[in-house]
């Protein structure tokens, strides 16, 4: 009996408690407001529990994109093009030769989709 307590205050603390927010496209099907409050809402929930927030957006909005600290930048074939802080992109981009404007989401911009013609 006190196995089975023990794992059911364990699963109990995970539920309440969790180590990790994951969330697989939470933005799909939702329109540009209802997205942006819903990425802003994951934003907030993860800093006040100071739990690290994993999710995968779809080519999300630039007000969307400036909302997180840290991404992956997938090319075509899941081939990782960036890793890293969000505010360093557009000069990692730069010193590559592909130049986006400042704070501009590298997935929406021109230089980078005339290499990567999937980014659309």
């Amino acid at each position: 009996f006190h196995n089975l307590l023990d794992g059911f205050l364990k699963a109990l603390e995970l539920i309440s408690a969790p180590k990790v927010f994951l969330a697989d496209e939470p933005t799909t099907g939702l329109d540009s407001s209802q997205a942006h409050h819903v990425v802003n809402l994951m934003a907030r929930l993860a800093k006040e529990r100071n739990i690290p927030c994993i999710c995968s957006l779809h080519q999300p909005r630039t007000s969307i994109w400036k909302t997180l600290d840290s991404f992956i930048l997938l090319a075509p074939g899941g081939k990782m093009i960036y890793m890293g802080e969000r505010q360093d992109a557009t000069d990692y981009f730069a010193s590559l030769g592909f130049r986006c404007p400042p704070e501009t989401n590298p997935a929406e911009c021109k230089s980078l989709k005339g290499c990567f013609p999937s980014l659309k």
